[in-house]
């Protein structure tokens, strides 16, 4: 089955009710203007795009690099590709530009589908572009051709609202997504059309999400899932490439507009909205999922929306983008069960696995599993290596050299096991805690140190607004983030701030024996997700920055 056809049997069913709705500008009152597809007009606007883009060259199984932002044919241009057999490459535009440029060259697409800005960098960087055949230019207000590139609204004004799409085998090609290379390169992950179905399936299960739902997801490639439901989805005024620059009154008036029922996106983006809310004391009547994922959630994140969800909870939604979802947690669960156990350091609590998924937790291996009986499993309440198989899971990665395999291995009974590259844990009922990257792991004298827990007990202290955990000399650290990081602390202070961490250091065994304590300014974090902490660039900033212990 062919993606796109779920929005073809979508169409047949619903029609004419609003399929997706973006803001077109907002005026001197703080009013939005708003554009919209019905599902009948998303189905015309595929398939005019579809044979546009036919008719000029493009392939089933050519790779097409599209780079447009979020508006209502992001979502038009990705099931026009489905339907031809062609496979959209997404790369996040917060990448760094040298690793941007290697993430298109890696993957050596045949079609470049985009705004101008890549057209631009294109010009400047040609060579990263080899592999480039067909160029298109996109653009809504623009019918004209720009450096070259074919102008693809003006091919598809006059192409037919029906296109068949093509028929597509289970593990056929759909799209490549890249990790976002916060450990080690970024990796292109091979998602089938039978990944980007069991996705949906999944999803859909778990939040019981149906045509009478209203979405706003604050990550672009949700919009895919939602639409594919029946969901009215709201496109929100968030730039990607500069997630941390959101602004939580335009994202709150959005959902006053169209009172969403389900919210997904990064912890970094909602947290914004949530500080919004609780600071005018305003709360998002009708939702009923804030779901968040791509970072860990904390328990102060959880407690913030507590009282701005009058109607709904918040989830946290674990999983990497080789496997989604895998398990999920209810904040109102967190909170009132495991909260003790967070803040103690025992890990966070991210859920039981979803229907069809399986988690295992195996002693930690370096380098490629290659034979089954490596797998070998951890007690319950033992940390160990994370792994997860479900149909939901990415089988592959594109042309990935040997070494960057690791993270697959193949079961004696044929079961396709991928490794999360995070340390963990289930409990007694089966409930799985996260501890940390396996990469962030660190071991000395014997005694391991996992991330998670390490900065739990360091998060708490009342002038720490985030900490991590680093190597240095050989030894374990903790680099730290003050909320009020732009004030230098005097001597007398630092002594006592240092006598404090210590002192709470010594009071749990994951972070006993920790001796060195650094300040830094403010952590690099990546920029996908605002979250997830750089911490090679960290600790070459806390070389050159303030010790205290």
């Amino acid at each position: 089955m062919n993606f796109a056809d779920k929005i073809s049997r979508v169409s047949e069913r619903f029609g004419e009710k609003v399929a997706l709705v973006a803001p077109l500008k907002l005026d001197r009152k703080g009013a939005y203007t708003y554009e919209n597809y019905t599902f009948s007009q998303l189905e015309a606007r595929i398939n005019k795009f579809a044979g546009a883009l036919k008719e000029a060259g493009v392939r089933r199984g050519d790779k097409a690099l599209l780079f447009v932002g979020p508006c209502l044919d992001f979502s038009a241009l990705t099931f026009a590709l489905f339907k031809i057999g062609a496979s959209p490459v997404f790369i996040h535009p917060g990448m760094e530009r040298a690793s941007f440029l290697e993430a298109i060259k890696s993957c050596a697409p045949r079609v470049l589908i985009g705004s101008p800005k890549i057209f631009l960098l294109k010009r400047i960087f040609p060579s990263w572009f080899d592999s480039v055949e067909l160029e298109f230019f996109y653009s809504k207000q623009s019918s004209r051709s720009f450096l070259g590139a074919l102008p693809l609204n003006k091919l598809a004004q006059d192409q037919p609202k029906i296109f068949a799409s093509e028929a597509m085998e289970k593990n056929d090609l759909a799209a490549i997504l890249f990790t976002s290379g916060s450990v080690g390169p970024a990796k292109r992950v091979a998602y089938t059309h039978d990944t980007l179905i069991q996705q949906t399936k999944a999803l859909q299960e778990e939040f019981g999400l149906s045509e009478d739902d209203v979405a706003v997801p604050a990550f672009s490639l949700f919009s895919l899932f939602t639409l594919s439901m029946g969901v009215k989805t709201c496109i929100p005024d968030i730039d990607p490439k500069w997630p941390k620059k959101v602004a939580p009154k335009k994202l709150y008036k959005i959902m006053l507009d169209h009172r969403p029922s389900f919210v997904v996106g990064s912890p970094a983006i909602l947290n914004s909205l949530g500080e919004y809310c609780a600071q005018e004391k305003l709360t998002l009547p009708g939702l009923k999922y804030m779901v968040m994922f791509g970072a860990p959630v904390s328990i102060a994140l959880h407690d913030l929306f507590s009282s701005v969800l009058v109607e709904g909870d918040t989830y946290s939604l674990y999983g990497a983008t080789e496997s989604l979802p895998v398990s999920n947690a209810a904040g109102s669960l967190v909170l009132s069960e495991m909260k003790d156990k967070v803040l103690r350091g025992d890990g966070l609590y991210v859920g039981k696995a979803l229907k069809r998924v399986r988690v295992r937790v195996i002693r930690p291996i370096e380098g490629v599993i290659d034979e089954a009986d490596m797998a070998q499993d951890m007690d319950p309440l033992v940390v160990g290596e994370i792994i997860v198989s479900s149909p939901s899971t990415a089988h592959s990665y594109c042309d990935l050299a040997d070494e960057l395999k690791s993270p697959k291995f193949i079961d004696r009974d044929g079961t396709s096991w991928h490794r999360m590259g995070d340390m963990g844990y289930l409990d007694e009922e089966g409930g799985l805690w996260f501890c940390g990257r396996k990469a962030h792991a660190l071991f000395h004298e014997n005694k391991p140190y996992y991330s998670v827990q390490v900065e739990a007990i360091f998060n708490q202290h009342p002038l720490v607004r985030k900490s991590a955990l680093i190597q240095k000399n050989g030894a374990p650290a903790i680099a730290l983030e003050r909320f009020d990081a732009r004030t230098s602390l005097r001597k007398y202070e630092c002594l006592s701030f240092l006598r404090e961490l210590r002192e709470l250091a010594s009071q749990y065994e994951h972070t006993e024996g920790i001796g060195q304590y650094l300040l830094a300014k403010e952590f690099p974090v990546d920029m996908r997700y605002n979250l997830k902490i750089d911490r090679m660039k960290l600790a070459e900033m806390v070389d050159h920055g303030i010790e205290i212990g």
